[in-house]
């Protein structure tokens, strides 16, 4: 379920192009939440999370002047980096998503005939 949140929320960060420092937070928390069950697994992604707030507290608070006054190249590049590590949590997390997908091997009918019929207050429609 973290693994779908995290999915969740870093494409929220990536297509809806919000990159202020209160999303970033929003990682953060995915990761915590989920550390818990994965262990020492959860290492590159949580170190990647870490790097994605040490860059954004750089750059917004502290040397955001120097980007909007002078479009400084070195601020733009620390964004560049930011916004690439997130497109890689985010890659990383439908990559996991689509793996857990392949191997429950669900079992699909193949027909309307096959899937059973719910019975609304406990009376059955045939």
């Amino acid at each position: 379920m973290a693994i779908g949140a995290l999915a969740l929320v870093s494409s929220m960060i990536v297509f809806n192009k919000m990159g202020s420092p209160l999303f970033m937070i929003s990682l953060s928390a995915v990761i915590c939440v989920g550390a818990p069950f994965n262990g020492r697994r959860r290492g590159v992604r949580a170190v990647s999370i870490v790097a994605i707030g040490v860059i954004t507290t750089l750059v917004y608070p502290i040397l955001y002047v120097q980007l909007l006054t002078a479009l400084n190249p070195g601020v733009a590049a620390l964004l560049t980096l930011r916004n690439l590590l997130v497109i890689m949590v985010l890659g990383w997390s439908l990559l996991k998503l689509l793996s857990l997908v392949r191997s429950a091997k669900l079992a699909v009918p193949e027909s309307a005939a096959d899937v059973p019929i719910l019975a609304v207050g406990g009376v059955s429609p045939n």
